[in-house]
């Protein structure tokens, strides 16, 4: 499988060329539109919509100046396929609206996104605001250049819908990795870290809320997938080859293959133990350096603060699902809030200042990976630890054991039914000082 996917890229790669044309020959497709009322700004594939007591020609001239820079960048650079709208002949529309405004397009119920219009043709709606967000036209733009994928593996349905949403923000933040609020919708990973990789619009249980928390999750998933291209040697072409070589290979098992499984799970747990360092104490100290920066890490922080805020919901936070003091008694996660495949559990220890020896009781390790994070001051450590190891926990401020289950499948919601406790390092056994008589 990996000689397979490193030729898809070679192929890809040998076929960097510059921008491909758009033919001259585009006909305008005038739908949805009122003659008289919209104006419209022609430039190669796009055509840009607007009513003129609502968006200006400059509007209309920016947007298509930055899908125009996103599509010469996926497709040549990512491998991506053109807007099926060429094959037809016709330009591709977008429509700029004002919602709740009397803009000729009200009735229509648009929000922000790529959809398919009544002639069989995908379209474009930006509202008043997000129109000149740049990360949300690369984001919509990646959907343009995604719509034509042929994979099975890909479709936008069950456990691989998630990678829809995923992938198209991460070609965002590798446009602008810097923009502060890239990473805003990470903050809902940390906050429901027990649902698996690709839980997203198709794949939820019955019993799952939907809320913010639970359905944006799939949009913040994209920093570990910047992780991966930037930390762990994935090639960036892997995020979108799989669109288009026919594989039936899911997304996640699909990197996982590309990368090689032991260093894509080994990922996983990282990403799990710098979630839990960056989120849990909310406005704790410097969070350890990696691509979330300290800044990116409190928008998102605030966004998390302020939806939840708007939206109270007692079921969608679960960052810690114990508290584990000392004590012979074993402790478990409520049912709801057990690890499913690709997730992970945040236990907070309470030691009493004291080092401790850790004890797991679970019916099947395959995919355990435990991971230590504690603070010390403004100082974070974080450790891969194994059960019976003793955990170092004398002095630490705050300490957490992430309980991270990677099994080798890459499907399904099944939970992982074990549980825990803390026992005190045995003291050494005293020596007898033998003398003469």
């Amino acid at each position: 499988m990996r000689l397979m996917l490193a030729a898809v890229f070679g192929m890809i790669a040998g076929a960097l060329q510059a921008c491909p044309p758009v033919p001259d020959d585009l006909t305008l497709q005038k739908i949805y539109v009122e003659p008289g009322r919209h104006q419209v700004w022609r430039q190669g594939l796009w055509a840009v919509w607007f009513d003129p007591g609502h968006f200006s020609p400059d509007d209309a001239r920016f947007v298509a100046d930055h899908l125009d820079s996103a599509r010469c960048a996926l497709l040549p650079g990512y491998g991506m396929v053109e807007a099926p709208n060429v094959d037809a002949g016709v330009q591709f529309n977008v429509y700029l609206h004002d919602p709740g405004a009397d803009d000729g397009f009200g009735s229509y119920g648009w929000a922000n996104g790529v959809g398919q219009n009544d002639l069989g043709q995908p379209f474009m709606t930006l509202p008043q605001g997000p129109h000149t967000d740049p990360t949300n036209l690369d984001h919509e733009g990646f959907h343009v250049f995604q719509w034509a994928a042929t994979s099975p593996g890909y479709w936008n349905e069950g456990d691989s819908g998630w990678f829809t949403e995923t992938s198209a923000q991460w070609f965002a933040a590798e446009r602008t990795p810097d923009d502060p609020m890239i990473y805003a919708t990470a903050s809902a990973i940390a906050g429901m870290p027990h649902l698996s990789m690709w839980h997203g619009f198709y794949s939820a249980q019955p019993g799952d809320p939907v809320h913010w928390m639970t359905e944006t999750r799939q949009y913040g998933m994209h920093l570990f997938i910047r992780m991966l291209t930037e930390r762990y040697g994935l090639d960036d072409r892997a995020v979108t080859a799989g669109f288009f070589d026919g594989t039936t290979l899911l997304p996640q098992e699909y990197l996982a293959q590309a990368l090689g499984p032991d260093r894509f799970a080994r990922a996983w747990g990282d990403f799990a133990a710098l979630m839990t360092a960056s989120f849990v104490e909310g406005s704790g100290g410097p969070m350890p350096a990696w691509e979330l920066s300290p800044q990116q890490r409190d928008m998102a922080v605030a966004e998390r603060a302020d939806l939840m805020g708007m939206d109270p919901n007692p079921l969608v936070e679960a960052d810690i699902v114990l508290k584990l003091m000392t004590a012979a008694d074993w402790s478990g996660p409520a049912n709801r809030l057990r690890p499913r495949p690709w997730s992970w559990n945040v236990i907070q220890l309470l030691p009493e200042g004291r080092d401790m020896v850790l004890e797991v009781d679970t019916v099947d390790t395959t995919g355990l990976d435990l991971r230590l994070v504690t603070r010390r001051g403004t100082e974070w450590t974080l450790t891969s630890v194994a059960a019976g190891d003793s955990l170092p926990l004398s002095k630490a401020d705050s300490a957490y054991l992430v309980l991270v289950w990677a099994p080798p499948v890459f499907t399904g919601a099944e939970t992982l039914d074990y549980r825990v406790r803390m026992q005190p390092v045995a003291a050494p056994a005293s020596r007898l000082s033998l003398t003469n008589p």
